[in-house]
């Protein structure tokens, strides 16, 4: 029997059940059917199921993001933080995710040293709201990651201003700004300027 040539005549319930084959498979190919076969059918729940067995297996899921949903990808996202070994490649998973699970992964990375899994927070850059690029700007310049380099074109003023007000009032933090002048408002370099003027 043909297990794929009939997957597009199958009901619900049925691919349910093939997609638990598929699952409980040792490679992810049961009778000739791989879960690439099945995902354009399946129910967004049973995409879900099938991610998170494929995960726990460390195999390969780029073919599943497009068809899992929000809450699916949320849970791969918490699985992943709690377990701190991704196993996959996280690239590919970055497009798909809601703001507060890109969030997540960045306090994830952050409090991994800046990298986790092969990435780190300036691959995240392109998906990031504005808050959590700021985060990611200073959290790099305190720990004096030279990826800081990078990341200031996308900073916001207000983070830049953040960082000089520390500088000011913290001269203990050991803050390195000069490379950033061309980013800074003209009242924050000043600012700078009257400060290292007054410790000097």
């Amino acid at each position: 029997m043909n297990y794929k040539a009939m997957i597009p005549f199958l009901d619900e319930e049925e691919l349910k059940q093939l997609a638990q084959k598929v699952a409980e498979s040792p490679d992810g190919n049961y009778q000739g059917v791989t879960y690439s076969n099945l995902l354009p059918f399946l129910d967004e729940d049973d995409v879900d199921m099938l991610m998170l067995s494929f995960y726990r297996k460390g195999q390969d899921l780029r073919h599943f993001y497009p068809f899992a949903s929000d809450e699916g990808l949320s849970r791969l996202v918490d699985e992943i933080v709690k377990n701190g070994n991704p196993s996959i490649d996280l690239r590919g998973l970055f497009p798909f995710l809601e703001d507060e699970d890109l969030t997540k992964l960045l306090n994830f990375i952050l409090a991994q040293g800046g990298s986790f899994g092969g990435v780190d927070g300036n691959d995240l850059l392109p998906f990031l709201d504005d808050d959590d690029i700021d985060k990611l700007f200073i959290a790099q310049v305190k720990n004096h990651d030279p990826r800081a380099k990078k990341t200031v074109a996308f900073a916001s003023e207000d983070a830049l201003h953040e960082l000089v007000k520390e500088y000011v009032s913290h001269p203990e933090a050991d803050l390195e700004l000069d490379e950033f002048y061309p980013f800074m408002d003209e009242d924050d370099v000043r600012t700078l300027f009257k400060a290292n003027l007054e410790r000097n």
